[in-house]
């Protein structure tokens, strides 16, 4: 898998730990320039050192994927240090407590429908907006 995705811009979000972290580490191995995202900075940046320590390249960015404005700022500094998106990986989810349903209140639910479903429209709506505007300047 070594250099498939030689110098590829690629935003992993969700990227401090877990499948994210796992994730962002295949993608540097493959050669992609990873912007690893997170809300938890102590864990980004970890997973940004586990790239580094693998010879691989990678930038943090703290990123809420409820706040729109934070989620462009993700994507301009992708571009902006990348000079491209090539691709992302809109993994940051949660999931209500382990309680019955009936237990869960509406602002706890909501929080994962901001999360979940709210978060990976704003990244895909922002995501796709830069990768369409490199593809018209090439064509």
């Amino acid at each position: 898998m070594q250099g498939t995705l030689d110098g590829r811009g690629i935003i992993v979000t969700g990227a401090g730990g877990g499948i994210g972290r796992a994730a962002s580490l295949i993608f540097a191995q493959a050669g992609a320039c990873v912007v690893v995202s997170d809300v938890d900075a102590t864990n980004g940046e970890e997973t940004v050192h586990q790239i580094y320590a693998q010879g691989c390249t990678a930038m943090f960015v703290k990123t809420d994927i409820t706040n729109e404005a934070s989620v462009a700022a993700l994507v301009k500094q992708t571009v902006s240090a990348y000079g491209k998106l090539d691709g992302a990986f809109n993994n940051a989810g949660i999931a209500p407590s382990h309680k019955p349903l009936h237990d869960i209140g509406v602002a706890e639910w909501q929080r994962v429908v901001d999360v979940d479903l709210t978060g990976a429209f704003l990244c895909m709506k922002h995501e796709i907006a830069a990768m369409l505007e490199r593809a018209a300047v090439r064509l």
